[in-house]
């Protein structure tokens, strides 16, 4: 009877606060699909720009990137690669390329680790705005020129932007794809409804003088968090954080094709947790920690209680429910095919991996 009664309980508990959570992530991602675009209007200045790309053994991915930022519409002042001790042949790539383009600049880091690849990068330049992407990514022709027209007219102290993964061919990558839209869209929409908690450094924009008085939150000594520290070094100094979607916005990267490259990735993720001090941040991963060990319990409990199998199956049930339609929501900025099957698989793992990653990143060091 006590079991029934904890059981019927906390699944009332966490059923209602998702269903909150998804309600209001739908009402956040509404705030940002219909974004001021700025394609008709010209300035006589803009302010200095730099892009910078770490990397670490990307030849096979760079070709890729480097015909996008040759088919940019807006001149970016000054493009900066940073080499963190690659083995391959990417430096060779790209010490050619630099010499056919004088506002290309390649560096070599002096430490090891992307973070401390990109503070030499960014210490190195002088202009107002930087821009971040991954040397696996591929930008959209009006990229540059959406974020400078948008930083012109509406100037920001970081700009969380959408990044998308290419249509994989398997069903890992298709699963994998959609968790990663539905982490980015999740990011966004928050924002949406001013808690920004996270967005991406293969797409993110920022004012230097933001990071410059950032610097000492940063967490340099963690692997991951770039990004996410950044962001919310900038809210707790109540910088101006702004939101955008557009086709012209949208980076895109390669999917994850392997279980293992896709939990090493998120054991990462899940590395820098602990050092979270920003409180939206802490109540959803506290929040989405204590469902998926929810989940846990009463699946483990379903061989000895008829109630743990019912709450069980209401819960998995109200979970998907509750993802599938935001990401319904998100459907005109990102393609995703098969949602509701989809949504389905992953809502089935969903649990053990979140418990899984979570515990990896928090023991063990990860690579980027």
């Amino acid at each position: 009877m006590l079991i029934a009664i904890f059981a019927s309980l906390i699944t009332t508990v966490c059923l209602t606060a998702y269903a909150l959570f998804t309600h209001n992530l739908k009402k956040g991602w509404k705030n940002i699909t219909s974004p001021t675009t700025f394609q008709n209007h010209h300035h006589t200045s803009y302010p200095t720009c730099t892009l910078v790309v770490a990397f670490h053994n990307e030849e096979a991915n760079l070709p890729a990137l480097l015909a996008s930022i040759a088919l940019q519409t807006h001149p970016i002042d000054e493009i900066i690669f940073i080499d963190d001790h690659s083995t391959d042949n990417t430096h060779s790539i790209l010490h050619d390329w630099t010499t056919q383009h004088n506002n290309v600049h390649l560096l070599t880091a002096t430490q090891c680790g992307k973070k401390a690849a990109l503070q030499q990068a960014i210490l190195s330049t002088q202009s107002e705005l930087i821009l971040c992407t991954d040397a696996d990514c591929i930008l959209p022709s009006q990229w540059a020129h959406t974020i400078i027209q948008s930083y012109t007219h509406h100037p920001f102290d970081i700009l969380i932007l959408p990044v998308t993964m290419s249509q994989g061919t398997n069903l890992v990558a298709q699963i994998t794809r959609l968790e990663f839209l539905s982490l980015v869209s999740s990011g966004m929409a928050l924002a949406g409804i001013s808690h920004p908690i996270m967005c991406n450094g293969a797409n993110l924009a920022f004012r230097r003088s933001a990071w410059l008085q950032a610097q000492d939150k940063l967490h340099n000594q963690l692997i991951s968090g770039d990004d996410v520290f950044l962001l919310h070094a900038i809210k707790q100094q109540h910088g101006k954080i702004q939101v955008l979607t557009h086709p012209d916005l949208i980076v895109s990267t390669h999917p994850t094709t392997t279980i293992s490259s896709f939990m090493q990735q998120r054991s990462r993720w899940g590395s820098k947790t602990l050092s979270y001090t920003d409180k939206d941040s802490l109540w959803v991963a506290g929040g989405i920690f204590t469902i998926c060990i929810t989940q846990i319990i009463l699946y483990a409990g379903v061989f000895f209680s008829p109630a743990c199998r019912l709450c069980a199956l209401i819960l998995f049930i109200g979970k998907w429910l509750a993802d599938y339609t935001f990401l319904r929501h998100t459907q005109n900025t990102f393609t995703i095919h098969n949602l509701l099957l989809h949504t389905l698989i992953l809502s089935i793992f969903y649990p053990f991996y979140i418990i899984m990653a979570a515990c990896s990143g928090l023991l063990n060091n990860t690579k980027w």
